[in-house]
Order: C-alpha cells, then sequence, then structure tokens
C-alpha cells in the first residue's frame, strides 16, 4: 500500500538520488526530513546514495512509496560501475569513472550535473548517465553540463533544498534558477568521446588499433590517455609532452587545466578539455603511437611513472620501448629547486577544493 500522499514515478534515465528528492518535494516537505521519517537512524544524504541502497533500507522505501524494489535496483550505478573497472568494488571510496561527490555530512566537493535546456523543458530532474564521468555534453541539446549555480556559484546539491522549493530547478543556496544558466556549446571531440564510452558501456566490447577489447580493458586505456596528458601538461619539458605534440595535441597547452584533482572530481568544463585529447588519442594506431614516443626518445619507465598498471591494450608500446636502469643518487647531497608555476597551481586548487570552492577554468 502506498503511504506517502501522492506517487512519484521515476521519469526516463532519472537517478535515483534525483526521485529521492522529488519524491521528498512532491510530499511538502525537505529531502532530510522524508529521508528521517523513511531511515531513522540512517544519514542517507552523507551518502551516495546513486551508488546503492542495502535491502533492509530498500524494503522500507517500498513500502512508503509503493515501488517494488526491482524498480530501484536498475538506477544504483554498482553494477556499471563493477563491470568498468572489473572487479568487487568497495562501498568506500572513488568508484572509476563514476562522478565522485566527495561527501562531508551534507556538504559536499563536487556538485550533481546538469543541463539547463533539459531543465527548462518539462519537469527538472537529473539523468542517471550525467553521473558517468564521460559524460560532459548533453546528449539531446550537445551543450556542456553545468554543475554550479550561475548565479552564487554554489555547488548543485538539491539534496539540501527546503520544503518550501518547487522543483530540483532552484539553488539550495540563494535560490536562483538553474534554468537560467547561459549554455556553453559542447565540443564535439568530448562528445565522440562520450558517444564511444556509452557504446562499449552497453556493448561490453571497445575496439582500439582495430582489435576488439572487453569494456574492462577499453576504460583502462581512456584512463591512461588521460593520465598520460595530464602528466605532460604538468611538464613541458618531459617526453610525453614531446610525444603528445609530435602527434598533433596539445595545441594550446596553457588553455587547458592541470590541476591536480581525480579525474571524478572534476569540473565538467575542465573534463571536456581533456576528453578532447582522449578522443584524438584513441583515434591513433600503435604504429603512430610507437613512432612518436620513440621520437621523443621515451622509455618504457616513463610510461610506469604515469601508472603504475598499464593497459593491456598498450603492452604492445611497451614492449617495443627500451628499459633504463636508475641511476642512483649520490649520498648526502640534497637539491633544492623552486616549484614550477604548473605544481603550485595544482596545489592551489587542491587547496581550493578541500575549501568547497572552484579554481580558476
Amino acid at each position: 500500500m502506498n503511504a506517502w500522499v501522492r506517487s512519484v514515478p521515476f521519469l526516463p534515465e532519472e537517478s535515483f538520488y534525483s526521485w529521492l528528492v522529488r519524491a521528498a518535494l512532491a510530499q511538502g516537505c525537505d529531502p532530510l526530513a522524508m529521508a528521517g521519517s523513511i531511515w531513522p537512524r540512517w544519514r542517507v544524504w552523507t551518502l551516495d546514495v546513486d551508488r546503492g541502497v542495502e535491502a533492509d533500507k530498500l524494503r522500507s522505501l517500498t513500502q512508503a512509496s509503493g515501488i517494488v524494489s526491482a524498480t530501484f535496483e536498475t538506477r544504483f550505478l554498482r553494477g556499471d560501475a563493477e563491470k568498468i573497472s572489473g572487479h568487487a568494488l568497495s562501498d568506500m571510496g572513488t568508484w572509476p569513472w563514476i562522478l565522485a561527490l566527495g561527501s562531508r555530512n551534507r556538504k559536499r566537493l563536487a556538485g550533481m550535473q546538469y543541463c539547463p535546456l533539459c531543465f527548462a523543458t518539462g519537469e527538472p530532474y537529473l539523468k542517471r548517465p550525467w553521473r558517468f564521468t564521460w559524460h560532459t555534453v548533453c546528449a539531446d541539446h550537445g551543450v556542456i553540463l553545468v554543475d554550479r549555480c550561475w548565479s552564487c556559484d554554489a555547488l548543485v546539491s538539491p539534496h539540501r533544498l527546503v520544503a518550501q522549493s518547487t522543483d530540483l530547478a532552484e539553488c539550495f543556496s540563494c535560490r536562483a534558477d538553474l534554468r537560467l544558466a547561459i549554455p556553453l556549446q559542447g565540443n564535439i571531440l568530448a562528445y565522440d568521446f562520450q558517444c564511444r564510452s556509452d557504446a562499449v558501456l552497453v556493448s561490453s566490447q571497445g575496439t582500439f588499433n582495430e582489435q576488439v577489447w572487453s569494456v574492462h580493458h577499453w576504460f583502462d586505456l581512456a584512463r591512461f590517455f588521460a593520465g598520460l596528458t595530464r602528466y605532460a601538461l604538468r611538464n613541458e619539458k618531459c617526453g610525453a609532452f614531446v610525444a603528445l605534440r609530435e602527434l598533433g595535441l596539445l595545441a594550446t597547452p596553457d588553455r587547458m587545466p592541470v590541476y591536480g584533482v581525480p579525474l571524478e572530481l572534476m569540473s565538467p568544463i575542465q573534463r571536456v578539455s581533456l576528453f578532447e585529447q582522449v578522443s584524438l588519442l584513441m583515434s591513433f594506431g600503435l604504429v603512430d603511437l610507437l613512432r612518436a614516443f620513440k621520437s621523443a626518445d621515451m622509455s618504457a619507465n616513463s610510461l610506469y611513472a604515469i601508472s603504475a598498471e598499464l593497459p593491456r591494450a598498450f603492452q604492445a608500446v611497451i614492449n617495443e620501448l627500451p628499459r633504463r636502469d636508475h641511476q642512483p643518487h649520490r649520498k648526502g647531497v640534497m637539491l633544492m629547486k623552486p616549484r614550477s608555476k604548473r605544481t603550485v597551481n595544482i596545489m592551489w586548487a587542491r587547496l581550493l577544493r578541500k575549501m568547497g570552492m572552484r579554481p580558476d577554468e
């Protein structure tokens, strides 16, 4: 039996988090109060509910909403996240390719992505695919997704709305209408990477260098290319930077973000710039990549400095690169060098992120 005053069905592709907030507002109460009535001793809004909810807690929600548990299960992210990672995931920590929230009580270090044009069309709600890291562009409107209020720059956090709020298109901090954000046109290469990633997840396989790889190995390669790009941008004198420039990438490095925050905590606009480069790298064959790395005098050691576990799809390149022995450091000699501007920017960006602020983009 439905215990709520109003039933609230899921909207197309809606995330569990979005539905839970909408359900609270539909009953005329704020999300905190409604969650407290269903789960009196569980602080649900301190967690990432899109990851999943335990069976006993789902039963309480089923009794209140009248929606069967199987419907909720289809909205959780764990299945896709473990498919991508290739193994079971802990309830704690960041999940690869799932946007992290960085929860501190009900406060967050990252906001929920949304499309202003989608919010302006029909009832505003958040879509489940917007929780994937590779989603940076709205598939319906071609504009870059937004994770902050256009008026006060507060993170988009609908779970902090009050009972008087009418829908998810209201900023919890300044009450501005999130539909009024000025949309920015999306990048075609970043959108191409987004579409390819979606297809790989659905089909459970992806292609690279004319070979078919499992979804896990394909996303491992994409993550390595993202790390390679960020590593190169941190030091324009390293071999990785020279190799990527050899391939025609990083044409405007000063315009690209090099902030030292995890991929899953980067803002949409930062990930657009990054995935533009990743999309291009995924289009090259191993022969082209190997030629560029050798031209930059890179060794296998330099690639292991980027990632301790290199992707299987990249093993053919690693095998062809030379391996160099590390030269021992002289004891008793300590050289103090000033940190580069990029290193300082990275450290500054991390500090701002911890303070809930956003680096200049």
